[in-house]
């Protein structure tokens, strides 16, 4: 269905409840069950936040009155207000074509969107109205908050003439409703105002501080009595005028108050008085916010008025009594006068000098003086500033000092070209020649800032320094304007050898003529030019020697490969690289072998030939003995396998020795496994089993058992000093005896005898005839000197409590009289003797103990001490002697006591040297080990595994330099021994890296080539390095035409050939553009594009579409395809298209209309749904339908008949 509003048609789906609501009358009942007598319902209603708003539009008010151009405009800005401020828009028209709009939703939506609407449809009027112009700021408001609520509550434009207008008219624009409305709120605004009173007093400015009074106490007393605003301009404003606002009768109050003191005050003859001042020293006359004005003001009376601090003005004015001007003019001089400014020549080199290290000498010179301020300007010039006496004494000591400095120190300019400053300055890989100029003359010498275009060095020290620096800076310019630099091309791949490791064989170089500058260049910048730069004939006679070294590199990096099948790759490298590493000692070749992720089975050999074709050789030989091994197993029970190994692993080496060293692998204890694999030839397999059934059966005959029960505390003295009483069991009887551990809990006093029969049962009765004496306990004294009583109650009785946890826990008692010196041990007999021995042994220590001392700086402590003394602990109890630590020093402390890097040692003398040689020892050193900077990431990766795995194995501190030092170095810090490890193991992870980064780029790639290369998300290209086992990179921006390749030399070798083939493949293929239309684009491609798929199969060919255009590319090796693909191309289009025509030209005739102008639309109408003609009507339903009878009700729920209720 369709409404024409204006011979506009407006097509909506309604509801029908909505459409046609009922109306409820007095007459009417509902049922218990209506939804207008549920609970929820009610709620809902009472929790209906929305509104509905009505606008009436008349025709002469209407904005667009053409129907046609109204019904357009209309419809459409109400279906963006509706969707833009998400209400409900409704619009009819009467026969009168006034127009009448309802908006429905959130309050505030619907306010906005009414005012949006009638701007739109409602034609606008201006209006004029006269408003006082004192009545303007209140129709405003703060803001413009009033203004901003009046016009959006009635929807009309205000416009308020400027403060600057002498206009008082205020024109309102709008709907006719609206601007009435407006009118309405201003009078009502303008009526509330009218009620209050404004006055502005012409007041001239100079009677302003007496009506403000001190901090305006006098303006606040009067706005607080008289409840009036009083507004006076601050002294910066030249304004002479006091405004006073509020209720009428209290700004009349608030009036008279003021001019009673103006009358006052202008009877005194109050003056003006002006003064020049320095403009630098108002500061010092207003004071801290204005403390001193306010201080002269509250003291004299007088106004001080000082000009702003941006203007020029020097002049400062006083207000006030004639006969107070004096004082107060009196008290602005000398607070003028406070502070004096001066400032002394000279020259800024020697401002560093005077100020020193972290501001020392200036602090010195003006500690007596706090009031006084220093600033070292940059034109040679020192600014003293503060109280005049002070002032004078500090210029007098600063002068004397510039005097004294010009006597000792010399400052010489000598002009130096700027080409020469990066070989003054050196790098990393040369010397500093500045800073060597600095430290053998004692002087400093100054570059000009990079930026800078001077060419002066400064050279500043003592006269006779200076004049030798300059001398010797002088020659090294001269020489290096006379040197030459020569090239030479060196593959990048034989720079490590050159260099060496840790640059050996680069120094070696160096040294050898006379100091050359080699400079080799970064992988980074991958170049082969290596210069050489120094004297002529050193340079030429380097260039030979090089081109010497570079003929022997080539010839030691010949190179052959081996194909040997990956399962034998584990036997040739041996057990921790053995046999790899022996074939690499003996022939002298660098062999490489893939690794187990790698699809190669080739060994690389490099080396000289002759060495390569040894090696190759040895690995030959390998490979034959690999092919006769063959595998077997044998059953042995479990607990016999320690047995089988012996100590040390002495038995199975034993084994493995004579039987032509077969591979016998025993399984781990856990979980337990009874069988071991044996390896190796035939022959060789038989013996060795036999050996270990044959082993096995004997340790059988020895695995006799007995347990015998002692107290725990006996076990350490059974067991002995360093196991001394349970190896004499073990060797005069052949028995092992197995003590529980500490910690066991089931079985924990048992002690074990294993072995033959009889010889357990002979060390039973001497192990049980040992324990008996131990239970017989008895009381012993001993004589100790009282001096040494104190060391066995040291750290909470340590040497007390060891004596008799190793001597089956005797009781040891100390006089308590500090003159006695009996000690009595109480215990099992042959405890008491040991433990009376070890006091014994103790005592005569401590009587020969000698002191001495070492000294280590102070930096070293923590390293040498350890964490928690972990260090000086462990040599304390390997040496037995007593290492006290060095006093701290003093926080506030900052001269070197030499005292506090000593260390003091007591004990035996052959002890105490071995002790101090140890601490010695633990002095960590520091070490520059030379480290590419690219391989830094290396060492970080996966959160710096491999450094931390470095750092725990060998115990040093490795330190990498920050990625801008961009440096080719790691620092190494810890004891030199553990260095020395460390840096085998860098060596190793280095070579390594090298190994796996050889680098290939392929360049001048079309850039239509690069993403079949990638791939789809990148797919073909992780495909690549799969494959290959390299990493690819694309080009950035700027470099999108560059493929690099990463990896092992032999697998980036292969995968280059691979993509070169590929890019040849691409770059031989023809193409041919046609048209397509874009609305069967999609039809081609099919669902996941799979005719397209068909398509590119069945020619042969590739086919691109262009986006957003027709045009379509068919790319293939033989033109003729790529022709028969275009043609089948071209017919797909014609059957879509006309596939396409014909449905578009069939509609339905329900969706068929006529507008105003004969023509078809597709509009559905107006459309009502829910409505009864929409459903059948079921003439058996006896709700719809009832009988017309008294008696009937509805009998499936009981409820009263629609009829009413039976009367």
């Amino acid at each position: 269905m369709s409404v024409e509003i204006d011979n506009f048609k407006v097509d909506e789906v309604n509801n029908y409840d909505t459409v046609f609501p009922s109306l409820p009358s007095n007459g009417v009942a509902f049922s218990s069950n209506s939804v207008w007598n549920t609970q929820e319902n009610k709620l809902a209603i009472k929790r209906h936040l929305n509104t509905t708003q009505t606008i009436h539009v008349p025709y002469g008010e209407r904005k667009h009155k053409d129907p046609k151009s109204f019904g357009f405009d209309a419809n459409k800005k109400c279906e963006e207000i509706a969707g833009k401020f998400g209400v409900k828009v409704e619009m009819c028209g009467s026969k009168d074509q006034s127009l009448h709009v309802v908006i429905s939703g959130p309050e505030e939506k619907v306010a906005e969107a009414k005012r949006v609407i009638v701007a739109e449809l409602q034609a606008e009027r201006d209006h004029k109205i006269k408003v006082s112009k004192d009545q303007h700021k209140f129709l405003i408001g703060k803001n413009g908050s009033i203004l901003n609520k009046l016009q959006e509550k009635t929807c009309t434009k205000i416009q308020i003439p400027r403060s600057d207008s002498n206009s008082d008219m205020v024109t309102i624009t709008g709907p006719k409703e609206g601007i009435q409305l407006a009118i309405h709120e201003i009078n009502l605004i303008c009526e509330e105002q009218s009620k209050t009173g404004f006055e502005r007093l012409p007041i001239p400015k100079v009677y302003h501080p007496w009506i403000r009074g001190f901090n305006n106490e006098i303006a606040n007393d009067i706005s607080n009595r008289t409840g009036a605003k009083i507004n006076i301009p601050p002294p910066q404003i030249e304004k002479d005028e006091i405004a006073v606002s509020g209720d009428r009768e209290k700004v009349d109050a608030a009036v008279a108050e003021i001019n009673r003191i103006y009358a006052a005050k202008s009877q005194q003859n109050v003056t003006k008085l002006a003064i020049e001042i320095t403009k630098s020293q108002h500061k010092l006359i207003i004071g801290k916010n204005g403390s001193v004005v306010q201080d002269i003001f509250k003291d004299h009376d007088v106004y001080v008025q000082v000009p702003k601090l941006e203007s020029d003005s020097e002049t400062i004015y006083l207000y006030g009594e004639e006969a107070k001007l004096g004082a107060a003019l009196t008290q602005v001089i000398a607070k003028s006068n406070s502070v004096r400014t001066v400032k002394i020549d000279v020259p800024s080199w020697l401002h560093r000098h005077m100020i020193g290290e972290k501001g020392s000498n200036i602090s010195k010179i003006t500690a007596d003086y706090p009031s006084t301020h220093v600033k070292f300007e940059t034109d040679d010039k020192i600014t003293v500033e503060g109280p005049p006496n002070e002032v004078e004494k500090v210029k007098e000591t600063l002068e004397n000092i510039t005097i004294g400095l010009k006597k000792i120190l010399l400052s010489e300019e000598l002009a130096v070209d700027a080409k020469f400053y990066p070989q003054l300055v050196g790098s990393k890989k040369t010397e500093n020649l500045v800073a060597r100029l600095n430290k053998e003359h004692d002087v400093v010498v100054r570059l000009p800032p990079e930026n800078s275009s001077s060419n002066i060095v400064r050279i500043e020290g003592s006269p006779e320094n200076v004049v030798k620096a300059k001398r010797e800076l002088q020659d090294l310019v001269a020489r290096m304007e006379n040197e030459r630099s020569k090239d030479i091309i060196i593959e990048q791949k034989y720079h490590s050898s050159l260099i060496g490791k840790n640059g050996k064989n680069l120094n070696e170089v160096r040294a050898k003529f006379n100091d050359v500058q080699i400079s080799i260049p970064s992988l980074q910048e991958k170049s082969d030019i290596i210069t050489i730069r120094g004297n002529k004939n050193d340079v030429e006679k380097c260039f030979k020697h090089m081109q010497q070294l570079l003929k022997e590199m080539q010839e030691s990096n010949y190179q052959e490969e081996m194909q040997i099948v990956k399962e034998f790759h584990r036997m040739i490298i041996g057990k921790h690289g053995a046999f790899i590493r022996k074939v690499r000692d003996d022939t002298h070749t660098r062999i490489d072998v893939p690794g187990e992720n790698s699809d190669s089975n080739a060994i690389v050999m490099t080396g000289k030939r002759d060495n390569v074709q040894k090696a190759r050789r040895l690995i030959e030989e390998k490979v034959r003995e690999l092919i006769n091994i063959k595998e077997d197993f044998v059953e042995i029970p479990h607990q016999f396998h320690s047995a089988l190994i012996g100590k040390g692993g002495g038995i199975i080496k034993q084994i493995r020795q004579d039987c032509g060293g077969v591979i016998i692998n025993i399984p781990p204890e856990s979980p337990p496994c009874d069988k071991i694999t044996l390896r190796g030839p035939i022959e060789e397999l038989k013996k060795a089993k036999q050996e270990l059934l044959k082993l096995a059966e004997q340790k059988n005959d020895l695995s006799y058992s007995e347990e015998i029960p002692a107290k725990s505390e006996y076990h350490r003295f059974l067991v002995g000093k360093n196991g001394s009483r349970a190896n004499y069991y073990r060797e005069t009887f052949n028995v092992r005896i197995i003590f529980p551990e500490a910690q066991s809990a089931e079985g924990g006093d048992l002690i074990t005898i294993i072995g033959k029969k009889e010889n357990v049962q002979k060390a039973r009765v001497e192990l049980e005839k040992e324990i008996k004496a131990l239970e017989e306990e008895v009381t012993q004294e001993i004589s100790v000197d009282a001096k040494w009583h104190k060391f066995f109650f040291a750290k909470r009785g340590e040497l007390k409590k060891k004596i008799s946890d190793e001597n089956c826990n005797v009781r040891i008692n100390f006089p308590q009289d500090k003159l006695s010196s009996q000690v009595t041990v109480k215990g099992p007999r042959d405890a008491v003797a040991s433990a009376i021995k070890q006091i014994q042994e103790f005592v005569n220590e401590m009587e020969n103990q000698v002191t001495i001392e070492v000294s280590i700086e102070r930096k070293h402590h923590p390293a040498v001490i350890g964490a928690k003394g972990m260090n000086t602990n462990r040599i304390s109890s390997d040496f037995k002697v007593n290492i006290q630590f060095p006093a701290r020093p003093a926080e506030n402390s900052e001269e070197h006591d030499p005292r506090q890097d000593v260390f003091t040692i007591s004990g035996l003398k052959e002890n105490c040297e071995n002790a101090k040689q140890a601490l010695l020892d633990l002095i960590p050193m520091e070490e520059n080990f030379t480290f590419p900077a690219k391989f830094h990431k290396e060492l970080l990766a996966d959160k710096a595994e491999v450094l931390r795995k470095l750092i725990n194995d060998y115990n040093v501190q490795i330190n990498v330099p920050k990625r801008e030092e961009n440096a080719d170095f790691v620092v190494l810090l810890g004891v030199r021994e553990n260095l020395e490890q460390v840096k085998v193991a860098l060596s190793e992870k280095l070579a390594d890296l090298e190994l796996k980064n050889y680098t290939v780029e392929i360049t001048n790639v079309k850039g239509e080539i690069i993403p079949q290369l990638r791939g789809r998300s990148g797919a073909e290209c992780e495909k690549l390095q799969k494959k290959f086992q390299v990493k690819i990179y694309f080009g950035q921006k700027g470099e999108n035409d560059k493929i690099k390749i990463i990896g092992v030399q032999k697998n980036v070798e292969d995968c280059e050939k691979f993509i070169r083939q590929k890019i040849e493949d691409e770059e031989s293929k023809q193409s041919q553009e046609i048209e397509i239309d874009q609305r069967v684009h999609s039809r081609i491609i099919g669902s996941q594009g799979k005719a397209l798929a068909r398509l590119t199969d069945k020619f042969k060919v590739e086919i691109k579409f262009q986006r957003n255009t027709d045009i379509v590319i068919v790319k293939g090796k033989d033109m003729d395809q790529i022709e028969d693909a275009c043609d089948h191309l071209k017919n797909l289009e014609e059957e879509y298209l006309q596939d396409l025509t014909e449905r578009q030209q069939y509609i339905h005739p329900s969706n068929r209309s006529e507008n105003f102008n004969g023509s078809v639309e597709n509009s559905q109408g107006f459309v009502v749904k829910g409505a009864p003609w929409e459903q059948v009507p079921d003439t058996n339903n006896m709700e719809d339908f009832p009988t017309i009878s008294t008696s009937v009700t509805n009998g499936q729920n009981g409820q009263k008949s629609m009829w009413g209720l039976k009367k």
